[in-house]
């Protein structure tokens, strides 16, 4: 045979199945973005991984781990079903975990354990399924304004304190099972240890490690089970990639992979496995029952062969997408020019030695080809008939247009790394540059729907129109059963304030895909636009009724019957919109308004208060909060957020106004002068300042200056003297 399976280690490595009487806690750390070969325990002399590094070693560890797909969203799936992405239907970061499937904590809660989630970034919020079967969630992901909301993230040790808070409110008499997801590994990187690491990548890690440990030294015990996993890895310039996402390489797909405590036999086991096997393992160690079915296996005893895929070169390059499969010591990448690397000798994948082995690729072909992998759209041979059924009557198994034209043959991604240079390298806030480059892409790749989108964004942006007007019906001619391509037309109709024309492109996109999301919405703002009011009520009406979970239209309708003063259509719509896991940005503002003219004002603060939580710049909220704490004579609290809007914006003498006089009102003496001062230095004339103004000289004695500062203000309202 020409694999090898080993086991290393003085023991033999094993994890036993739980009495029924002696349940386990369960302490599940996800590593986001973290490479197996950056841990000590994975032979990386410069780690700083001391915590990680001991469960590890006084557990077991799988040498060859593999992740499935190098996306957050897909592979926690996959981590949490035991299924892989072809089956969970979840293939990039697009998608939502469905509750037809049946997550690990869902088992356990079902079987009497406690569950509790700490999460770290907004790919793993509750809005994207992972909070099926956690009794708590703390998922309070700050938006940033400035920042892709993708990087989203909130640091380890806050989310190591939700979880350590939520093990304080633990029920004593269940087991319990706590997932935290640590983010912090993924860029952009974060300087930790006053410059001491040379790579920030390292120094993330470190401080990962150091959160790791408070966990082990508040939870450790011998009851406790400890699983450790990464979602993927990270790329950091090995085969033309930074990041990750692209290809399939070990960069991004190699992760550490160990358990350790209760019911654990220590050693190392270098068999290849995949992450999908996480949930099965830890049912069988939770001494519950093991659905038939599942793509992972109980480890470490099973045999497997890891698959693992990204086909993000072929939907956004137009390349062939990126299929590997490791059987013992060899793993295949099966691109036009096949990929065979020795993971034993060669685990960088620097030399491809498929010509060497023709026999060894022929039977890796033929592992992968026996899967029948469909590619992202197509429908998914469930296991599980009922949730075949089940997702067939809510529509989920529609094959979307081909991700190429027919008779177009995709390239070898290898043959174009000089592109992936190119872009990762172009100055992002250089559109000139960029477009330069994209347009020599473009020409390249006609197939690419990806490069011809940023060349029509940038010719956009650069003011080119008729160029942009080419690339659109370029686009137009090869990707017309692509409904994006006439969302993009509409949206560029619209701009041109021609919301007919935009219209008649939407309806072309519902031909090519009536569910839509993205078309749906668009349609009932033109018809809004075109004050073809009832029609676009009737239409998403319809809609939303097939489609209740339909968040957008239910904040439209909702919004609409507000203006209207419906208020009982506006509150069964708004409340549809904004009580859900993941409200519709604005909905809680538009409910939150509606209670206050309904004299609901706590439910009002309570929604608001959650939505500035969660959106620190929308200052829609901010300003009712605002009015509804200063009615409430809550001054302190008021001055936050009409600071907040101060600072948004530094042109509006009110805003300032409102800001210095919530801080007068809150005895805040000095803050309030400061604020004052700032303010008639830009905006000496301004009413209401001097009026602020002219109360602090009172209130500090000054009584005749303030009198001749007040004179003054009411001067400018032009307020007669009495």
């Amino acid at each position: 045979m020409w694999w090898i399976a080993m086991v290393l280690g003085c023991g033999t490595p094993g994890i036993k199945s739980a009495d029924s009487n002696v349940r386990p806690n369960i302490v599940l750390i996800t590593l986001d973005t973290t490479r197996a070969d950056r841990l000590g325990s994975y032979g990386y002399p410069a780690a700083q991984t001391a915590a990680l590094d001991h469960l590890a070693n006084q557990g077991i560890r799988f040498e060859y781990a593999y992740s499935s797909i190098p996306f957050t969203i897909p592979a926690h799936a996959s981590l949490f079903t035991g299924l892989y992405p072809f089956h969970t239907g979840i293939r990039a970061n697009d998608a939502p975990l469905r509750p037809e499937f049946t997550t690990l904590a869902e088992q356990l809660q079902a079987n009497g354990w406690y569950t509790c989630a700490s999460v770290g970034a907004y790919v793993t919020h509750r809005s994207w399924g992972f909070d099926q079967g956690f009794s708590e969630y703390y998922d309070g992901i700050p938006e940033d304004g400035d920042r892709n909301r993708w990087h989203a993230e909130r640091p380890a040790e806050a989310v190591v304190d939700d979880a350590l808070d939520c093990m304080a409110k633990r029920p004593s008499d269940e087991p319990y099972f706590l997932w935290v997801h640590l983010f912090d590994a993924h860029h952009p990187y974060i300087a930790h240890g006053d410059g001491k690491f040379a790579d920030p990548y390292d120094g993330e890690l470190a401080y990962m490690d150091a959160q790791v440990q408070r966990l082990v030294d508040s939870l450790a015990s011998d009851s406790t089970l400890w699983a450790v996993v990464g979602d993927h890895g990270e790329a950091l310039g090995e085969h033309h990639e930074s990041s990750h996402g692209l290809f399939v390489y070990n960069s991004t797909q190699h992760v550490p992979f160990f358990l350790s405590g209760a019911g654990v036999s220590s050693g190392v086991v270098s068999d290849p496995v995949s992450t999908v096997s996480l949930t099965p393992t830890l049912l069988y160690a939770a001494g519950l029952q093991v659905p038939t079915g599942l793509d992972g296996v109980v480890l470490p005893n099973a045999e497997m062969s890891p698959y693992m895929e990204s086909f993000q070169t072929l939907q956004r390059f137009g390349l062939a997408p990126q299929q590997a499969v490791v059987k013992g010591r060899w793993k295949y990448i099966g691109n036009p020019q096949p990929e065979l690397y020795d993971m034993i000798l060669d685990p960088s994948e620097i030399r491809n030695v498929a010509a060497l082995y023709p026999d060894i690729v022929h039977d890796l072909q033929s592992t992968l080809l026996a899967q029948r992998i469909p590619p992202p759209g197509e429908s998914i041979p469930f296991v599980d008939p009922a949730i075949a059924d089940r997702l067939a009557a809510r529509g989920y198994v529609d094959a979307p247009a081909p991700l190429l034209p027919v008779g177009a043959v995709p390239g070898d991604p290898k043959d174009y790394t000089r592109m992936f240079d190119d872009l990762q390298t172009a100055d992002p806030t250089d559109p000139s540059q960029r477009l330069r480059v994209v347009s020599l892409w473009a020409k390249r790749l006609p197939y690419s729907f990806e490069l011809r989108s940023q060349e029509l964004h940038l010719l956009d942006a650069l003011g080119q129109t008729d160029a942009a007007d080419a690339v659109q019906a370029e686009m137009t001619a090869t990707f017309g059963q692509d409904a994006r391509v006439w969302i993009s037309q509409a949206s560029r109709s619209l701009a041109r304030s021609q919301p007919e024309e935009a219209l008649r492109d939407v309806e072309v996109a519902l031909d090519c895909d009536p569910k839509n999301a993205a078309a749906v919405a668009l349609k009932v703002r033109l018809l809004l636009v075109l004050e073809r009011d009832e029609e676009a009520i009737a239409y998403a009406s319809e809609v939303l009724r097939q489609d209740p979970e339909n968040l957008v239209l239910a904040a439209i309708l909702g919004k609409l019957a507000l203006e209207n003063e419906d208020y009982g259509v506006a509150f069964r719509y708004l409340n549809v919109a904004a009580r859900g896991p993941n409200p519709e940005p604005g909905a809680r503002v538009d409910l939150a308004a509606l209670l206050v003219l309904q004299g609901n004002s706590d439910d009002a603060l309570r929604l608001l208060q959650a939505e500035v939580a969660e959106s620190p710049n929308d200052l829609r909220a901010h300003r009712l909060l605002a009015s509804l704490l200063g009615q409430d004579g809550l001054y302190d609290l008021q001055s936050v957020h009409l600071e907040v809007l101060a600072q948004a914006h530094p042109e509006d003498p009110k805003a300032t106004a409102q800001y210095a006089l919530s801080l007068f009102n809150a005895a805040r003496w000095t803050e309030c002068q400061q604020v004052v001062d700032e303010g008639l230095e830009r905006f000496p004339d301004e009413p209401d300042l001097l009026f602020v103004y002219a109360n602090l000289l009172a209130k500090s004695g000054n009584v005749a200056e303030g009198r001749v500062v007040f004179e003054r203000a009411n001067a400018l309202r032009g307020v007669e003297k009495p």
